[in-house]
């Protein structure tokens, strides 16, 4: 096995601790239920959780709930670490006081532009000095850059349920607009340290707040992949990450992954717009003219010109079909030949849009390998295309 690293790197070697029952296209694989005390019976899980905007409140709360459940499940002495752009909401807020009274260090890294009442209280009580064992700052532009902001969305836990080294990568925010308004995704990995020390690196840098020398980091596992923005130049003056995940591509000769022998791509991103979106959407169409099958979706930010050069190269998309309801996952999926593999299947999600400001901030990419996944997140694409 060997592990290519820019510059931060560790070998995995992972048990999936609790794989989870293939589920019908648009339900939710992972056990989750809403609770709001202390969960002592529960453990994180391998897997993706899937909240509906358009569900009942159990099913729109998915993922705040997945949160929540961790959060209990925590026990005194665990290190919970937070760094996300939008942090608003009142149970995962209750939640994170329930830990720090039955003693578990709680480490936030949020945005400055976003200083809410739940994540000010939260800083009241746990200060503002990265060298205690808990606390609450603010990045002021992005974290480990010099411009932009903090647009990261990851939990780490130390130890929850049983679970040591609990990652959680999510498109999600923890605010309202993420229950009701926009499709999300969250993706569990739990136990796999490898992982989780990748994860907590960067955040050990971005609790600083100061510009580091290289501050994109890209880490190669076994099964995982973690890219660490920002990216300064991307597209622009310096390679584009994005567009290098799609470089091994190749339209023909897909076995079981593909479809009719053909390498079937499926995006979804909140937004896509500017420089990087336009060659995103150029590569997309090359991809389609050479045999993939490709399709995209849509959130609330996409760039005309993106849509007219998708529209021309004949390569099928959608936007929202309800008034304030969107996709705000940043989602690409790959099931086909990648490479000389033609059973290939890939799953790229996490913080990161296809933007130009993208490119500048504090943002994460965890791409996952595995035909299970790509199983699971293929119907939950399909789900949001029919009802998106």
């Amino acid at each position: 096995m060997t592990t290519r690293v820019r510059p931060v790197a560790t070998v995995l070697t992972l048990a999936l601790l609790s794989l989870i029952p293939a589920a019908p296209a648009g339900t939710e694989p992972s056990p989750v239920i809403d609770q709001a005390g202390p969960a002592p019976s529960f453990r994180p899980a391998w897997g993706p959780v899937f909240n509906d905007p358009l569900g009942t409140v159990a099913e729109q709360r998915r993922i705040l709930a997945y949160l929540v459940r961790t959060i209990d499940a925590a026990p005194a002495g665990a290190v919970i670490r937070v760094a996300v752009y939008g942090f608003s909401d009142g149970p995962v807020a209750r939640a994170l006081h329930r830990a720090a009274d039955r003693g578990v260090r709680i480490r936030m890294v949020l945005d400055s532009s976003r200083r809410s009442k739940p994540a000010l209280g939260l800083q009241r009580r746990l200060g503002n000095n990265v060298r205690a064992a808990s606390y609450v700052v603010f990045c002021n532009h992005s974290c480990r850059g010099t411009t932009g902001g903090n647009h990261t969305k990851f939990y780490l836990f130390s130890e929850a349920g049983g679970v040591a080294d609990v990652t959680l990568v999510t498109s999600a925010n923890t605010v309202g607009e993420t229950v009701d308004n926009q499709w999300n995704d969250l993706f569990s990995v739990a136990g796999a340290s490898p992982v989780y020390d990748s994860f907590a690196r960067v955040f050990e840098q971005m609790k600083h707040d100061e510009p580091v020398p290289r501050p994109y980091v890209e880490a190669h596992q076994a099964s995982y992949l973690q890219g660490f923005y920002p990216a300064p130049g991307a597209g622009r003056t310096a390679p584009d990450p994005w567009l290098d995940y799609l470089d091994p591509v190749r339209c023909t000769g897909a076995k079981r992954a593909g479809l009719g022998g053909h390498t079937r791509i499926r995006v979804a991103m909140s937004a896509m717009h500017g420089g990087r979106g336009l060659a995103g959407a150029r590569r997309l169409v090359a991809l389609r003219r050479q045999g993939c099958d490709v399709k995209v979706i849509f959130g609330a930010a996409p760039g005309g010109e993106v849509r007219r050069v998708l529209t021309a190269g004949r390569v099928p998309w959608r936007g929202t079909r309800h008034r304030w309801v969107h996709t705000h996952q940043k989602l690409l999926i790959v099931n086909g030949v990648i490479g000389r593999d033609p059973w290939a299947t890939r799953v790229f999600t996490g913080s990161h849009n296809w933007t130009d400001p993208a490119a500048d901030r504090d943002e994460v990419v965890l791409g996952i390998k595995g035909a299970r996944t790509a199983r699971l997140y293929t119907q939950n694409w399909n789900y949001v295309w029919r009802r998106g």
